[in-house]
Parts: C-alpha cells; structure tokens; sequence
C-alpha cells in the first residue's frame, strides 16, 4: 500500500514538473532527439532518483516530442496574388487601347440620316487613331509640341509691322521764323536782329473760359531787357528754383467775357510751342511740367525734379540760346 502511494506521488510530481517545463514550446531552434532527451534527463534529476529508488518495475513516461520551427521552403504555396504587368505605352497613355475595340460597344449607324457619309469618315478617323502605334503617339506629339512653339513665336511677333510707333526725329520744320529746326531751339538775339530784321515777337492769347482768342506783339529787346534784369537782381536769391512770380504769372483780363487773369498763350502741341513769345511775356509757368521736361530733354539739360527747378533751367535755357556769351546764364 505504501510502495502504491509512492508511486503514485512521484507520477503526479513528473507531470506537474511536465507542464511548468515550457521549454519545448520554443520554435525558434530546430528539434533534435538528443537535446530532447539531454534537456529531458537533466530536467528531472530528482524524479529520477526518486523514482529509481523507489521501484524499479515503474518506467518513466516517454518526453513529449517538440513540434518543429516552421521553414519556408519553395513548395510552400503562395499566400498573394500574382504580379501583374504594365506595359509602357499603357502609362504614357491610359486611354490608348492598343487591342481591337469591342463590337458591342460600338454605336450602331443611323439608316436614316443625312449625315451618314460625314459618320462613317468620322467612325474611321477614330478607329484609326485608337489603332496608332506608340512611334507615331510620340511623333504627334513632337509635332504638336512644334505647333505650340511656332504659335509662340507668331504670338510674340507684331500683329502689325505697319503700325509701329514712329521714332521722333531732332529735326522739324520750323515752327516760327525766329525758331531753329531743331525741336525747343531759337536763334540768337544777334541773328534775330541783324538777319532777320525781327524787331517784335508776335504771340497768340487764348481766354480759359470763354475761349476768346487774341493776337498780341511784343518787343523783342524791351521785353528781354526785363527779364535779364530781373535775373540779375533776384539770382542769389532763386537758388536753382524759379521765383513766384514765375510759377504763377500775372495774365491779362479776357476783353470778351470780362474774367480777371484769363488770357494764357495758346496751349498746342509741344513741337509747335512758342517758347521765345512766353519768355518774353514771362508766361512760361503756364505749360505743364510735362511741357518743361520737353524742353530740357532736347536742349540737354537735367530734367527730373519739381515744377520751379524746371521753370528755373527754362528760364536760364532760352536765354543762353538768345545770347550764348553771357557766362551768367551757365
């Protein structure tokens, strides 16, 4: 009875030490026989012992054989699809079917329309296209490419060649006998009086509101003994900008309709502007500053700046013209 219960004690202690031993459940070594029964034997010493001392007629039950790793081998079947292959025209051009089209799709003809000959060209135009080989997609569109350029270009072009702008030229015809032909020039005071004869200046006066118009003469030496006097007295004083007086000139009053500082020179193209009539009457400060750039951009001299420093290199330019030796004037 004792030798019965022995037994049965060291039986349920192998398989408890059985199921705490998780070493055979390791899958990451492969399986071998005599590592199974080494780990085995050495795993259980005192059970061995025990059981051994106990009875010799018990045998111990057989290790429990670990499953093997799992190895990947060439006749393992596939777990994905197969690879599936795309061509190279298919990525240039998705919507190119190189196969023939589908008869199903196609849409059948109109038996009764008056159009049916414009159709079928039309239908084979398409068939052919969609039957083009990858060369000939890739030199249309080399050709297209070539299209878009030469489009360009045109588009760059003149429309018209014919109307371009005409570049002005130094030279015109002389608007006024004391005027030179160069643009915004006047002859010297000397050749005005002892070649031309020209003793008075004639000018034409224009009314702001009414419009009136009035034709006045000025003597050429009195006038411009005025306004070198005038620069003499006040030149320390200017300091490169033209004084009030200038800036806003006192006009005459209209004869037709009675307005008080109505009557400027006439205002005419720039090319046609008597520039000697307004520096003898001191108008000058009528024209626009744009007027003034005129000037001092066809007599050479600097023309970026304020109203009163244009009217001033006005004023010192037209007077060098009419007398060239006086060094003041520089």
């Amino acid at each position: 009875m004792t030798n019965h219960h022995h037994h049965c004690h060291d039986a349920l202690k192998r398989l408890r030490h059985e199921i705490t031993d998780k070493s055979w459940l390791t899958l990451s070594l492969p399986y071998h026989h005599d590592d199974a029964s080494l780990s085995c034997h050495a795993s259980q010493p005192s059970s061995s012992s025990s059981s051994s001392s106990s009875s010799s007629s018990s045998t111990p039950s057989p290790p429990r054989p670990r499953p093997s790793p799992f190895v990947y081998t060439p006749l393992t079947p596939p777990t994905c699809r197969p690879i599936q292959t795309i061509f190279f025209p298919q990525i240039l051009f998705p919507t190119l079917q190189l196969s023939q089209p589908d008869p199903d799709l196609i849409i059948p003809k109109l038996p009764h329309h008056t159009s049916s000959l414009s159709q079928d060209s039309h239908q084979e135009k398409q068939e052919q296209e969609v039957h083009v080989s990858l060369p000939n997609t890739i030199a249309s569109t080399s050709t297209s490419n070539g299209a878009v350029l030469k489009r360009r270009q045109s588009n760059q072009q003149p429309s018209c060649p014919g109307k371009r702008r005409k570049l002005k030229t130094d030279t015109i015809p002389p608007p006024f006998p004391w005027a030179k032909s160069n643009r915004a020039t006047l002859h010297t005071l000397d050749h005005l009086l002892s070649e031309l004869k020209l003793k008075t200046i004639s000018g034409t006066l224009q009314c702001k509101y009414c419009m009136f118009q009035q034709e006045v003469q000025l003597d050429l030496v009195e006038n411009f003994k005025k306004v070198t006097e005038f620069i003499e007295q006040n030149i320390h004083e200017m300091l490169d900008r033209a004084p009030d007086i200038w800036l806003h000139p006192v006009l005459p009053n209209c004869e037709s309709c009675g307005k008080e500082k109505a009557m400027q020179p006439l205002i005419t193209k720039k090319r046609n502007i008597n520039w000697l009539f307004m520096l003898l009457s001191q108008t000058i400060g009528c024209r626009t500053i744009d007027d003034l750039k005129y000037f001092c951009k066809h007599t050479g001299t600097h023309r970026t700046g304020a109203k009163d420093r244009l009217l001033y290199s006005t004023y010192f330019g037209l007077c060098k013209q009419l007398q060239p030796n006086i060094a003041f004037y520089s």
